[in-house]
This record gives C-alpha cells, structure tokens and sequence, in this order.
C-alpha cells in the first residue's frame, strides 16, 4: 500500500490567521505527526498555497519557503520521496510558485542571476535587423558568444544540481512516471476550452492532482454538455475523473 500526503489550499496570508499563528498552530505540529510515520510515498500540494500575491520578499513568501523547505528536507529523512506542488487560482497562488524554484531539483538554476547576460541577448534580439548588418560588416559574434555563456552557466547547474530535492512545482498541466504510475498534474487551467487537458484525460492516468471547478460540485454551475469558464478557468467535466485508474486528489473547492 501506497502512503501519500495530501495538502491543499493553505491560503497562507489569510486575514483571519497571520503566517507566523498557521506555522506554529498547524504547520509544527503537523510536520510533527509527518516525521513519526513508518513511511511516505509522496508528498501532493494541490494549489492554492498562498492567499493573494504578494511581493517578493513578504513575510508570508518567506514562511512558505521555510514550510517548504522542512518538507523537502523530511523526503531527504524518508528516502527522498517526491514532492510536486500545483499552481492554484490566479488570484491567490498568481505567479509566484516560480518563488520556490531555488527549492527544486535543478534549484541551482534559478538561484543563479542572469538578468544581466539575458537583457543583452534581448536587447540583441530585438535590434536582430542592425544586429545582422553589424555582424556581416564587423564580424560582430557578441550574440553567439552570450548565448554560449549564459547556457554553459545553466548546463553547469544544472550538473551540480543533481543532489538536490525531489521537488517540482507545476504551473501547467502535465503527466509524470512517478515510481512506476502515471500521475496526471493539472493546475488551475485558463484556457479558450478544455481540448488540450482533455487528450492527457485520456491517456488514462493512474492518479490526478488537480486544482479548479468541477461540474456539478456546486450546483449552479453545472452543465451537463460541456465545461463552462468560471472566473476564466475551466470547470472540469466529471466524466474525465472516470478516466483515472485510482483516485483524483483536489484542491479549490472548500468544502
């Protein structure tokens, strides 16, 4: 038997408890409970981890990346079980999931600064016109050797990364071989209609982390002949949670 840990929508920053009350009430002594287990599996966040979006460096950033990094740090203490995090709503989790990246496998990545080195890339890319004459008269190769600087700089991470967490975070929707089952991640999803979501549906994974509406699960917004646009996400159709071989774990709807 399989023991994975199910969390969502924390709603870090809420009005009605600070981030330093939720880390102490709840957090500690929950991750308390986490280190006694014999064993976990896999540790699923389905959205919604943060309230509304905040600015980088706030308190409530800061005690997520803590949270976060007890937990990552707890897989390191049981085998290095994984660690996926699914993006919520626009209005709580926004974009800023893409926060936590340091935390991730290949974290080393995104802890490195190469604002300066890419500003020039594009800088040269959107002048390409005067870019090209400059190379064929002066031989100019200024772009090529950016771009050669800044990917040995990623491919260099990215190889001393390799000891890092089993921590990925998902901002669209995607399937992953997890220990041998097919895990189906599906955050909130913006979309014209369901076309894309719905050919990985029918892949026919074993599990599902989704994030967002679904038909029927609150009456007035069902509709029984397609997925309607809700706050301009989809509300995902019931009959695609058929499709998945053992369970769908959800976040969004708060009851």
């Amino acid at each position: 038997m399989k023991h994975y840990i199910h969390w969502a929508d924390v709603h870090l920053g809420v009005p009605v408890m600070d981030c330093y009350e939720y880390y102490d009430r709840i957090h500690t002594p929950e991750m308390k409970r986490l280190r006694q287990l014999p064993r976990i599996d896999g540790f699923f966040i389905a959205g919604d981890s943060l309230h509304k979006v905040f600015p980088d460096g706030d308190d409530n950033i800061k005690m997520l990346y803590k949270m976060l990094e007890e937990i990552c740090l707890l897989s390191k203490m049981k085998g290095n079980f994984p660690i996926r995090i699914i993006r919520g709503t626009n209005g709580h989790d926004g974009n800023m999931l893409e926060l936590f990246r340091p935390l991730t496998r290949f974290g080393k990545v995104f802890k490195e600064d190469t604002k300066n080195i890419e500003n020039e890339i594009i800088k040269k890319i959107q002048n390409s016109k005067e870019y090209a004459i400059n190379y064929h008269v002066t031989k100019d190769k200024s772009l090529f050797e950016s771009l050669d600087k800044l990917m040995n700089t990623h491919l260099g991470n990215i190889e001393n990364s390799e000891v890092g967490y089993n921590f990925e975070i998902y901002t669209k929707p995607i399937i992953e071989n997890i220990n041998g089952y097919k895990w189906l991640f599906v955050p909130e999803v913006y979309a014209d209609n369901d076309e894309a979501i719905s050919e990985l549906f029918h892949q026919g994974p074993d599990f599902c982390l989704y994030h967002g509406m679904i038909e029927g699960a609150i009456d007035f917004y069902h509709d029984d002949k397609t997925s309607l646009i809700y706050n301009r996400s989809i509300t995902m159709k019931r009959a695609y949670f058929n499709m998945v071989k053992y369970y769908t774990a959800c976040g969004h709807i708060h009851q």
